[in-house]
């Protein structure tokens, strides 16, 4: 299928793409087709997979972010989930795409799963201008057959590849993808950096405890010695 006729299914027109970051969310909302085309299937807000006919949709929430997009997935016979993070640099129109393996409590991608790639907006999208009042998708998008490449050769296949297969077989997804809510996930820069600082802030606060425990049992260490030596004196004094 081609790439237009799946950017029809995820949104019907690029009109209603509400503009943003020079034509990044386009691409965006491309490259999670090409995700979608190949296997993974889109997890919604509360870790749900979309019903038949609507498995291109991307979640409701998916263009809110600020120069960058991100999507979540599942995919049969694998053992975890999937995230896709796009990001848009407007100094350079590059746009890096981060894709990576996850367990089903934990945000922290698998180190042995991480794919990159990095695209120049204008070579697909030349003028997002132009797609506000198109009422397809034909031409939004060009060099799609050497996108497509590139993005099944570095992210597609050695994402697929290196992914943990589930000992459930490949019958189905993994553990309850459909009903089971997924935690909080962060969806913006914002957010990571807050929850990054909240963990050295907490490691700060272990430290400082741990600190503060060996300068009390440094005082009292002290405060032994003093005693010892005084009662030491004392025993040397000659008695009257």
């Amino acid at each position: 299928m081609q790439l237009d006729d799946l950017l029809g299914q995820a949104v019907g027109s690029p009109s209603h793409v509400k503009p943003n970051e020079r034509g990044a969310a386009l691409l965006a909302l491309g490259l999670h087709c090409m995700m979608v085309e190949h296997g993974f299937v889109a997890l919604g807000l509360r870790g749900g997979t979309q019903g038949s006919g609507k498995l291109y949709r991307p979640p409701a929430d998916w263009n809110n972010g600020h120069y960058e997009w991100i999507f979540y997935y599942a995919r049969k016979g694998m053992a975890n989930r999937f995230r896709l993070h796009i990001a848009f640099q407007p100094a350079t129109g590059r746009v890096f795409c981060h894709a990576s393996e996850l367990t089903w409590t934990d945000e922290a991608p698998l180190v042995g799963n991480i794919v990159t790639l990095g695209l120049q907006l204008e070579k697909y999208v030349p003028d997002p201008a132009a797609a506000a009042t198109k009422a397809d998708w034909t031409g939004v998008i060009v060099n799609q057959a050497q996108l497509v490449r590139f993005f099944r050769e570095h992210v597609l296949t050695p994402l697929y590849q290196r992914a943990e297969r589930s000992p459930r077989g490949s019958d189905s997804l993994p553990p309850d993808a459909a009903t089971e809510a997924l935690p909080p996930s962060p969806t913006t820069l914002d957010q990571y950096v807050q929850q990054g600082w909240a963990r050295v802030s907490a490691v700060a606060r272990r430290r400082e405890a741990r600190a503060a425990l060996m300068a009390v049992g440094v005082a009292a260490a002290a405060v032994g010695v003093a005693v010892v030596a005084l009662r030491a004196r004392a025993a040397a004094r000659p008695q009257s």
